[in-house]
């Protein structure tokens, strides 16, 4: 089957919806597909397209909205003619959604959808985008949405329609799971690494830390990432005298991700719902238990759909600095129950590859109807 994947966000960019987009991609195609990628420019994709395995087209690209949907359109026609897909994935409903709708009302090619989380309600606030997301999730085959949460969203939007949760997964061949060796001698490290917005709950880490610190001063801080919210940050280190234990690492290219997890005691990020800017699933979380870490997240979104609360991490009220510090003191004062959660965390992250995700799409595709056996 000839698969056309519509991406916004695609590799060599970092993050969970590009790395959502190029592993699916990728398993696609080990599993006999033909995929071909429409996704926009990224620094480094001239050397990181000619590795892959399917073909990759970056279309031109703006910032404005509206814009970069007229610039999809056209690509995703021209593709259209000279490729001649099967079928279009949009790999999040705008612009690669109403792009694929374009393509079925023009062109008759039958599309899926992906869902994460935050798309879905920063679009629903103002009628006309709301019933445009209503009119593309109805015409679609059927909808993906990476945990229970997100798709209880796309049904309140789009009704009675096919919506399949598929979970995201996890490389277990690059996290892969180090023992590793108590530093007796050195700080215990705890940390965070993603995009630096408020919706992460890192400054529900730093108000947490002073009661951290009145029970034990063995530890550091390390926050990686890079985003709008680090200067309120750094802000919040400096009002908490927290110099000496918050360290900034800024961005982590790519490759250096798994040493961040093989170094650290404990992954905390308590991501929280702030008017509808949520948490969908959290490939991060899985990642870490992949690398036998234990996390400690927000109880809030889909997260509960990844991390199991008392066994592959523990689930905290985001907005309570106090519960947040009485899971790191927990966790750091109990050797034992942090190395048996490891274990089971480790066990957790394979039943979550993204060859199984892959499969359970292929497996959607293969009862349709409407495609070409």
């Amino acid at each position: 089957m000839r698969i056309l994947m519509i991406a916004r966000l695609f590799y060599p960019e970092i993050g969970g919806i590009q790395t959502y987009s190029y592993e699916l991609a990728k398993q696609l195609t080990r599993q006999g597909h033909e995929v071909c990628v429409l996704c926009p420019p990224a620094e480094g994709d001239l050397e990181f397209d000619r590795q892959q395995p399917f073909k990759i087209i970056r279309g031109k690209w703006t910032r404005i909205k509206w814009i970069k949907t007229l610039f999809y359109s056209g690509h995703y026609l021209k593709i259209i003619h000279q490729w001649h897909p099967d079928i279009a994935f949009g790999t999040v409903w705008a612009p690669c959604g109403v792009v694929a709708w374009i393509g079925k009302m023009l062109a008759g090619i039958p599309y899926i959808l992906a869902f994460h989380g935050t798309e879905i309600t920063l679009w629903q606030k103002h009628w006309i985008t709301r019933q445009l997301m209503r009119l593309v999730i109805q015409q679609s085959l059927f909808s993906l949405a990476v945990s229970h949460f997100t798709a209880a969203k796309v049904l309140a939007i789009g009704g009675p329609h096919p919506v399949h949760v598929i979970p995201c997964g996890v490389d277990l061949q690059r996290f892969k799971g180090i023992s590793q060796k108590e530093q007796n001698s050195g700080p215990k490290v705890l940390l965070s690494l993603g995009a630096l917005v408020p919706r992460k709950g890192f400054d529900m880490v730093i108000r947490a830390l002073p009661e951290v610190l009145r029970a034990r001063q063995d530890f550091v801080y390390r926050l990686a990432g890079t985003g709008s919210d680090l200067e309120r940050l750094k802000a919040l280190v400096d009002e908490h005298q927290l110099n000496d234990y918050v360290k900034f690492a800024g961005r982590i290219p790519s490759q250096n991700i798994p040493e961040e997890f093989e170094k650290c005691h404990l992954f905390i990020m308590p991501s929280r719902d702030i008017q509808g800017d949520f948490e969908g699933f959290g490939i991060v979380f899985l990642e870490a238990n992949a690398s036998g870490k234990v996390v400690i997240a927000g109880n809030s979104g889909g997260i509960p759909d990844v991390v199991r609360h008392e066994k592959t991490g523990l689930l905290v009220d985001p907005e309570n600095p106090s519960a947040i510090a009485g899971a790191i003191l927990r966790l750091l004062e109990d050797d034992i129950l942090r190395a048996r959660m490891e274990t089971e965390a480790r066990n957790h992250a394979l039943a979550f590859t993204w060859e199984k995700s892959a499969s359970l799409l292929n497996q959607l595709l293969n009862k349709s109807t409407d495609l070409p056996t």
